[in-house]
């Protein structure tokens, strides 16, 4: 098992009640596990708990059996990625998209290659000229392969997928789900797919929950209620 998670509760400090409850999940290697929801349910508070960002306040979360701690330790941080719905998010509008790609080296302490970063960045469609603009002259497909590509130099294990096509165009968005299904088949990597939306996810993953009223249930056509 790559990732699960055993009766997770979140509940927010502005809150009286928690906004999920007795969550339990799991993903696995060369998988794709899907949560499917309305705007609001808690699905992104799920994979931000996933990712690391959100503490839980019940429950734990395991990696590879290993039940974690927060924060993250580096190794496990590295390992563990998320892609978020609005990729502009990803990056520092201060620093240039260049900068924002030499990161993942800085962050593995590895000796940055713009020879062997250009050779990556062409598998995501992504060439020079684009690393010379800013991020806000990109458009959302560029941005988001750009996004997944920086992930991807990091060399994760997993990947939080948190409605990583919602706001694009209906070509941009096949362009990226192809990417991730042919990542996945080459790294075997373990993905958990944020979606409130019922044909994408039937498409794209393995196993799909249903999350309402703070709650999971697995299910297939069941789920379609929205």
């Amino acid at each position: 098992m790559l990732m699960r998670l055993e009766n997770i509760e979140k509940t927010y400090r502005n809150q009286k009640h928690p906004v999920i409850q007795n969550v339990n999940l799991i993903v696995e290697k060369g998988k794709t596990t899907g949560i499917l929801g309305k705007s609001g349910s808690g699905k992104s508070t799920i994979g931000q708990i996933m990712a690391g960002i959100l503490k839980p306040s019940e429950g734990t979360v395991f990696f590879q059996d290993q039940a974690l701690s927060y924060p993250f330790p580096k190794e496990v941080r590295q390992k563990i990625q998320i892609l978020f719905q609005h990729p502009e998010i990803s990056f520092n509008p201060r620093m240039s998209l260049l900068e924002s790609m030499k990161e993942p080296y800085r962050f593995r302490k590895t000796l940055f290659s713009m020879e062997i970063l250009l050779e990556e960045l062409e598998k995501f469609g992504i060439y020079e000229e684009h690393l010379k603009r800013d991020p806000s002259s990109l458009s959302g497909g560029e941005l988001q392969r750009l996004a997944l590509a920086r992930i991807m130099l990091m060399q994760p294990e997993f990947l939080v997928l948190d409605e990583p096509t919602s706001m694009l165009d209906v070509i941009s968005q096949a362009q990226v789900i192809l990417l991730l299904e042919k990542l996945q088949r080459e790294r075997n990597l373990g993905y958990l797919f944020i979606s409130h939306d019922y044909e994408l996810c039937r498409h794209f993953c393995h196993r799909i929950y249903y999350l309402k009223d703070g709650r999971l249930k697995e299910g297939g056509e069941e789920c379609n209620d929205e």
